[in-house]
């Protein structure tokens, strides 16, 4: 197994390219830029991107698609019913990125495995992503911390969710976050003080 990290100087955000020895097939997972760079990752090992992973249809995580797809028609999925413009689809965008978006939970791809891990009512326009055994949660997670949410219940569910995922993988499993270096599973729980933060029990209680 290889994996590459590509950072867009856009967004500052990280792409990451997969790929194995016996496969020049690869997936890319947020592809927030196609530049020169990103570019020689491809043909200086040689591999194709042919299935590319979406954490959240916002720009900085697929800005570089269209060009992507210009130049290697690669399978694309995503959460289907979100597009740019942060609401529901209703139609296709005036360029089909978002349209051509397919909402998924698992499948194995040349190899790959992926699973695919949505969080209704905590984070409904976006998914993180199991490649074989690593986990990419996309700008939901970071090490160190969490995504940026209202205070009170929608934060206590998201960190519940969070750590109902950990609590099914192993603890030496590697994290690779949107943004930031990458962690693991162990690290956070001993360290991240979200998750090792205690919460009221007021924040869990549905006030509707």
């Amino acid at each position: 197994m290889k994996l590459f990290s590509h950072l867009s100087l856009e967004g500052f955000s990280n792409t990451y390219v997969i790929a194995t020895d016996s496969s020049k097939s690869c997936v890319v997972i947020d592809p927030g830029s196609m530049d020169s760079d990103l570019l020689k990752i491809f043909l200086k090992n040689e591999i194709d991107p042919e299935l590319v992973l979406i954490t959240r249809a916002e720009t900085h995580h697929m800005a570089g698609l269209d060009t992507l797809r210009k130049i290697y028609q690669p399978e694309t999925y995503g959460i289907e019913s979100f597009d740019l413009s942060f609401g529901p689809k209703h139609a296709p965008d005036e360029n089909g990125t978002a349209d051509n978006l397919v909402d998924y939970r698992d499948i194995s791809f040349n190899g790959f495995s992926v699973s695919a891990i949505s969080f209704p009512g905590a984070w409904i326009d976006g998914s993180m992503y199991i490649v074989d055994g690593m986990l990419f949660p996309g700008a939901m997670f970071s090490a160190g911390g969490l995504r940026e949410v209202d205070a009170g219940y929608p934060h206590a569910l998201l960190v519940e969710s969070l750590k109902s995922v950990f609590a099914t993988l192993p603890g030496p499993t590697w994290v690779f976050p949107a943004y930031g270096p990458p962690t693991t599973i162990q690290v956070e729980l001993r360290s991240n003080p979200a998750l090792r933060r205690p919460l009221e029990h007021h924040a869990l209680e549905d006030s509707g």
